[in-house]
Protein backbone atom coordinates (compact mmCIF):
# COMPACT_ATOMS: atom_id res chain seq x y z
CA UNK A 1 0.00 0.00 0.00
CA UNK A 2 1.64 3.20 -0.74
CA UNK A 3 2.82 5.37 1.95
CA UNK A 4 1.00 8.52 3.05
CA UNK A 5 2.55 11.68 3.04
CA UNK A 6 -0.06 13.84 4.42
CA UNK A 7 0.52 15.53 7.47
CA UNK A 8 0.37 15.04 10.39
CA UNK A 9 1.93 11.47 10.41
CA UNK A 10 5.12 9.95 12.24
CA UNK A 11 5.06 7.79 8.90
CA UNK A 12 6.65 10.88 7.05
CA UNK A 13 9.96 10.78 9.47
CA UNK A 14 12.54 9.17 7.21
CA UNK A 15 15.90 8.46 7.28
CA UNK A 16 17.61 6.92 4.00
CA UNK A 17 20.06 7.63 1.74
CA UNK A 18 20.61 8.70 -2.15
CA UNK A 19 21.19 7.67 -5.44
CA UNK A 20 22.37 10.57 -7.93
CA UNK A 21 23.26 10.47 -11.29
CA UNK A 22 24.24 12.79 -14.08
CA UNK A 23 24.41 12.22 -17.39
CA UNK A 24 23.30 8.52 -16.84
CA UNK A 25 26.68 7.99 -14.58
CA UNK A 26 25.81 6.97 -11.32
CA UNK A 27 27.78 9.07 -8.74
CA UNK A 28 28.26 6.04 -6.00
CA UNK A 29 28.02 6.64 -2.44
CA UNK A 30 27.10 9.85 -1.28
CA UNK A 31 28.26 10.55 1.72
CA UNK A 32 26.25 14.11 2.14
CA UNK A 33 23.58 16.11 0.32
CA UNK A 34 22.09 19.06 0.53
CA UNK A 35 19.51 20.94 -1.40
CA UNK A 36 19.09 24.55 -1.26
CA UNK A 37 16.35 26.48 -3.10
CA UNK A 38 17.13 29.88 -3.36
CA UNK A 39 15.04 33.19 -4.20
CA UNK A 40 15.73 36.61 -4.46
CA UNK A 41 13.75 39.39 -3.95
CA UNK A 42 13.09 43.12 -4.57
CA UNK A 43 11.17 44.71 -2.54
CA UNK A 44 8.95 48.41 -3.17
CA UNK A 45 7.64 50.65 0.14
CA UNK A 46 5.54 52.85 -1.11
CA UNK A 47 5.37 56.19 1.88
CA UNK A 48 2.62 58.22 0.51
CA UNK A 49 0.93 58.20 3.86
CA UNK A 50 4.44 59.19 5.35
CA UNK A 51 5.26 55.76 6.87
CA UNK A 52 6.93 53.03 4.73
CA UNK A 53 4.62 50.47 3.54
CA UNK A 54 5.97 47.15 2.03
CA UNK A 55 3.76 47.63 -1.26
CA UNK A 56 5.12 44.99 -3.75
CA UNK A 57 7.80 42.36 -3.50
CA UNK A 58 8.93 40.88 -6.83
CA UNK A 59 11.45 38.07 -7.54
CA UNK A 60 14.62 39.38 -9.30
CA UNK A 61 16.45 35.37 -8.92
CA UNK A 62 15.11 31.40 -8.46
CA UNK A 63 17.58 29.21 -8.63
CA UNK A 64 18.03 24.90 -6.73
CA UNK A 65 21.42 23.69 -5.52
CA UNK A 66 22.54 20.64 -4.73
CA UNK A 67 26.04 19.89 -2.85
CA UNK A 68 27.34 16.57 -3.06
CA UNK A 69 30.00 14.96 -0.89
CA UNK A 70 31.28 11.78 -2.54
CA UNK A 71 33.74 9.41 -1.21
CA UNK A 72 34.27 6.92 -4.34
CA UNK A 73 37.10 7.43 -6.25
CA UNK A 74 36.81 6.74 -9.92
CA UNK A 75 37.15 7.86 -13.12
CA UNK A 76 33.59 8.91 -13.98
CA UNK A 77 33.10 10.64 -10.78
CA UNK A 78 36.78 12.08 -11.06
CA UNK A 79 35.26 13.70 -14.38
CA UNK A 80 32.86 15.51 -13.30
CA UNK A 81 34.42 17.03 -10.62
CA UNK A 82 37.22 17.97 -12.78
CA UNK A 83 35.00 19.83 -15.35
CA UNK A 84 36.22 17.20 -18.09
CA UNK A 85 35.18 14.10 -19.84
CA UNK A 86 36.67 10.62 -20.31
CA UNK A 87 38.76 10.66 -23.08
CA UNK A 88 39.86 7.07 -22.41
CA UNK A 89 38.08 4.71 -20.12
CA UNK A 90 40.55 5.58 -17.42
CA UNK A 91 41.67 8.86 -19.05
CA UNK A 92 40.26 11.90 -18.24
CA UNK A 93 40.55 15.75 -20.09
CA UNK A 94 40.98 17.74 -16.98
CA UNK A 95 38.97 21.48 -17.64
CA UNK A 96 37.89 20.55 -20.93
CA UNK A 97 34.21 20.72 -20.50
CA UNK A 98 33.55 23.28 -17.73
CA UNK A 99 29.94 24.11 -19.13
CA UNK A 100 28.55 20.84 -19.95
CA UNK A 101 24.76 20.18 -18.71
CA UNK A 102 23.86 16.66 -17.77
CA UNK A 103 20.59 15.15 -17.04
CA UNK A 104 19.66 14.52 -13.41
CA UNK A 105 18.10 11.94 -11.05
CA UNK A 106 18.48 12.06 -7.46
CA UNK A 107 16.50 9.38 -5.74
CA UNK A 108 15.88 9.73 -1.71
CA UNK A 109 15.10 6.23 -0.57
CA UNK A 110 15.51 3.85 2.47
CA UNK A 111 15.26 0.38 3.43
CA UNK A 112 11.57 -0.09 2.50
CA UNK A 113 12.05 1.54 -0.68
CA UNK A 114 11.77 4.54 -3.03
CA UNK A 115 10.36 7.92 -0.95
CA UNK A 116 11.05 10.84 -4.20
CA UNK A 117 12.52 11.17 -7.17
CA UNK A 118 13.90 14.75 -8.34
CA UNK A 119 14.35 14.77 -11.88
CA UNK A 120 15.57 17.57 -14.54
CA UNK A 121 16.85 17.49 -18.04
CA UNK A 122 20.46 19.77 -17.73
CA UNK A 123 22.32 20.29 -15.00
CA UNK A 124 25.85 21.81 -14.52
CA UNK A 125 28.01 20.54 -11.97
CA UNK A 126 31.85 22.01 -10.96
CA UNK A 127 33.75 21.23 -7.64
CA UNK A 128 32.45 22.79 -4.31
CA UNK A 129 35.74 22.87 -2.50
CA UNK A 130 39.25 21.90 -3.07
CA UNK A 131 39.62 17.62 -3.03
CA UNK A 132 41.73 16.96 0.28
CA UNK A 133 43.06 13.81 1.27
CA UNK A 134 43.91 14.36 4.58
CA UNK A 135 45.72 12.37 6.66
CA UNK A 136 45.04 8.91 6.55
CA UNK A 137 43.04 9.16 9.82
CA UNK A 138 39.57 9.69 7.73
CA UNK A 139 37.99 8.52 3.96
CA UNK A 140 39.12 11.07 1.71
CA UNK A 141 35.91 12.72 -0.09
CA UNK A 142 35.26 15.55 -2.18
CA UNK A 143 32.81 17.64 -2.67
CA UNK A 144 30.49 19.33 -5.95
CA UNK A 145 27.67 21.72 -6.72
CA UNK A 146 25.29 20.89 -8.98
CA UNK A 147 23.19 23.47 -10.20
CA UNK A 148 19.81 22.74 -12.46
CA UNK A 149 19.35 24.99 -15.27
CA UNK A 150 16.19 26.72 -16.26
CA UNK A 151 14.79 24.53 -19.34
CA UNK A 152 11.71 26.40 -20.76
CA UNK A 153 11.61 23.15 -22.90
CA UNK A 154 9.84 21.48 -19.88
CA UNK A 155 6.58 21.75 -17.77
CA UNK A 156 8.35 22.04 -14.36
CA UNK A 157 11.64 24.81 -16.07
CA UNK A 158 13.77 23.68 -12.61
CA UNK A 159 12.84 19.86 -12.36
CA UNK A 160 10.30 18.39 -10.44
CA UNK A 161 10.10 16.05 -7.37
CA UNK A 162 7.85 13.24 -7.67
CA UNK A 163 6.54 10.91 -4.42
CA UNK A 164 6.42 7.39 -4.76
Amino acid sequence: MPQSFTPPNVNNYQVGGFIVSLGGVDLGDIQEISMNPQVDILEHYGRRSGTRILDKIARTRSALRFTLTLDEHAAATYSKFFMGHLAQPNVISVMTDPLSLYTLSVQYLNEAGLIWTYSHTQAQVRPSAAMAFGNGTAWAQFQVEVDPIYDTTQSFPLGAITFS
